[in-house]
Protein backbone atom coordinates (compact mmCIF):
# COMPACT_ATOMS: atom_id res chain seq x y z
CA UNK A 1 0.00 0.00 0.00
CA UNK A 2 1.39 3.72 -0.86
CA UNK A 3 0.26 6.84 0.50
CA UNK A 4 1.33 10.20 -1.42
CA UNK A 5 1.44 12.85 0.99
CA UNK A 6 1.67 16.23 -0.50
CA UNK A 7 4.90 18.03 0.06
CA UNK A 8 4.62 20.61 2.71
CA UNK A 9 3.61 24.35 1.95
CA UNK A 10 5.86 26.90 2.30
CA UNK A 11 5.02 30.72 3.30
CA UNK A 12 1.44 30.29 1.92
CA UNK A 13 2.82 28.73 -1.69
CA UNK A 14 1.53 25.84 -3.21
CA UNK A 15 4.03 24.73 -5.92
CA UNK A 16 6.39 21.97 -5.80
CA UNK A 17 8.60 23.33 -7.42
CA UNK A 18 10.24 25.95 -4.50
CA UNK A 19 11.45 24.79 -1.15
CA UNK A 20 12.44 28.25 0.08
CA UNK A 21 12.25 29.59 3.51
CA UNK A 22 10.99 33.16 3.93
CA UNK A 23 10.91 35.10 7.25
CA UNK A 24 10.86 38.61 7.83
CA UNK A 25 13.51 39.92 10.53
CA UNK A 26 14.34 43.78 11.54
CA UNK A 27 18.08 43.98 11.74
CA UNK A 28 19.35 45.25 14.66
CA UNK A 29 22.59 47.88 15.03
CA UNK A 30 22.41 49.06 11.61
CA UNK A 31 20.94 52.72 13.27
CA UNK A 32 17.69 52.38 10.86
CA UNK A 33 14.79 51.49 13.15
CA UNK A 34 11.99 50.75 10.71
CA UNK A 35 13.99 48.51 8.05
CA UNK A 36 12.41 45.41 7.08
CA UNK A 37 13.91 42.33 5.47
CA UNK A 38 12.88 39.47 4.08
CA UNK A 39 15.14 36.79 4.41
CA UNK A 40 14.88 33.75 1.78
CA UNK A 41 16.69 30.65 2.86
CA UNK A 42 17.19 28.67 -0.43
CA UNK A 43 19.49 25.96 0.84
CA UNK A 44 16.75 23.16 0.00
CA UNK A 45 15.46 24.83 -3.21
CA UNK A 46 16.25 23.83 -6.58
CA UNK A 47 15.73 26.60 -8.21
CA UNK A 48 18.49 28.21 -5.76
CA UNK A 49 16.51 31.01 -4.66
CA UNK A 50 17.49 33.16 -8.40
CA UNK A 51 14.05 35.31 -8.72
CA UNK A 52 14.59 36.58 -12.01
CA UNK A 53 15.42 32.96 -13.24
CA UNK A 54 13.26 30.93 -11.33
CA UNK A 55 9.03 31.51 -11.21
CA UNK A 56 8.15 29.21 -8.11
CA UNK A 57 11.31 31.18 -6.01
CA UNK A 58 9.62 34.45 -7.26
CA UNK A 59 6.53 33.07 -6.50
CA UNK A 60 7.12 32.34 -2.73
CA UNK A 61 8.35 35.93 -2.68
CA UNK A 62 5.80 37.58 -4.16
CA UNK A 63 3.11 35.01 -1.65
CA UNK A 64 5.16 36.66 1.37
CA UNK A 65 5.03 40.06 0.25
CA UNK A 66 1.44 39.29 0.10
CA UNK A 67 0.97 39.41 3.72
CA UNK A 68 3.67 41.87 4.76
CA UNK A 69 6.18 44.24 3.34
CA UNK A 70 9.37 44.51 3.10
CA UNK A 71 12.28 46.94 2.41
CA UNK A 72 15.18 44.41 1.60
CA UNK A 73 14.74 40.92 0.00
CA UNK A 74 17.88 38.85 0.42
CA UNK A 75 17.55 34.91 -0.98
CA UNK A 76 20.79 32.91 -0.16
CA UNK A 77 21.47 29.71 -1.75
CA UNK A 78 25.16 27.90 -0.79
CA UNK A 79 27.01 31.11 0.12
CA UNK A 80 25.75 33.37 -2.50
CA UNK A 81 23.06 36.16 -1.42
CA UNK A 82 21.66 38.21 -3.84
CA UNK A 83 19.75 41.50 -2.78
CA UNK A 84 16.82 43.01 -4.02
CA UNK A 85 16.77 46.98 -2.59
CA UNK A 86 15.40 50.18 -4.58
CA UNK A 87 13.87 49.62 -7.60
CA UNK A 88 13.73 45.90 -7.55
CA UNK A 89 12.38 45.64 -4.30
CA UNK A 90 9.90 48.27 -4.81
CA UNK A 91 8.68 46.36 -7.57
CA UNK A 92 7.78 42.87 -6.08
CA UNK A 93 6.46 44.77 -3.27
CA UNK A 94 4.20 46.20 -5.98
CA UNK A 95 3.39 42.71 -6.88
CA UNK A 96 2.13 41.41 -3.96
CA UNK A 97 0.28 44.50 -3.05
CA UNK A 98 -1.49 44.07 -6.15
CA UNK A 99 -1.78 40.68 -5.81
CA UNK A 100 -3.69 41.27 -2.54
CA UNK A 101 -5.64 43.51 -3.60
CA UNK A 102 -7.03 41.26 -6.50
CA UNK A 103 -7.36 38.38 -5.42
CA UNK A 104 -10.57 38.87 -4.08
CA UNK A 105 -12.10 39.74 -7.15
CA UNK A 106 -9.90 37.84 -9.86
CA UNK A 107 -7.85 34.88 -8.36
CA UNK A 108 -6.33 33.65 -11.68
CA UNK A 109 -5.02 37.03 -12.09
CA UNK A 110 -3.76 37.31 -8.64
CA UNK A 111 -1.73 33.99 -8.92
CA UNK A 112 -0.01 34.55 -12.47
CA UNK A 113 0.89 37.90 -11.04
CA UNK A 114 3.06 35.59 -8.86
CA UNK A 115 4.68 34.30 -11.85
CA UNK A 116 4.97 37.37 -14.36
Amino acid sequence: MTIDIPSFVRFGDDNDGCRCDASFHRPVGTGVDDRVVLAVDASDCPGRGDLAANPDCLSTVIHALTDRDADVIRTRHAGRERTYAGRAAACLLAAGRFREQVSFHESRLAERVTRD
